[in-house]
């Protein structure tokens, strides 16, 4: 990948591709946050990013779908729990579970799976 230097690369004028948004994904699929793949020199900041991501229906839609398929432990950390943590965390507690073992299960605060399960009543 070619050196690019971080001043000119994130000045508003350079224009972001469809390959550049499609790695942001990418490196989000990987396990890293927008926050942090926002701080790359060679992606777009986190602000440009979300900006595009809010514009183009589909890209925020394989945006919800890969991070809705992240590990609870780095959905919760970053204040975004998606569908699946919402559907799996009533269906345990349905089951009967209590929050601490639900909370080992998700690798997660018991305090949080209670926060969580509060809210979404």
């Amino acid at each position: 990948m070619l050196f690019l230097d971080y001043y000119s690369v994130k000045a508003s004028n350079y224009k972001w591709t469809k390959k550049d948004y499609d790695e942001y994904l990418r490196r989000i699929s990987n396990g890293r946050s927008p926050l942090e793949v926002g701080q790359d020199v060679d992606m777009p900041s986190h602000i440009t990013w979300d900006r595009y991501r809010k514009a183009n229906y589909n890209y925020n839609q394989r945006y919800e779908e890969i991070w809705d398929k992240l590990p609870f432990q780095m959905q919760v950390k970053h204040h975004k729990t998606g569908n699946r943590f919402y559907k799996e965390l009533n269906q345990l507690n349905q089951q009967g579970l209590s929050h601490s073992e639900i909370a080992e299960m998700f690798g997660v605060r018991k305090q949080t799976v209670s926060y969580y399960l509060e809210k979404n009543i």
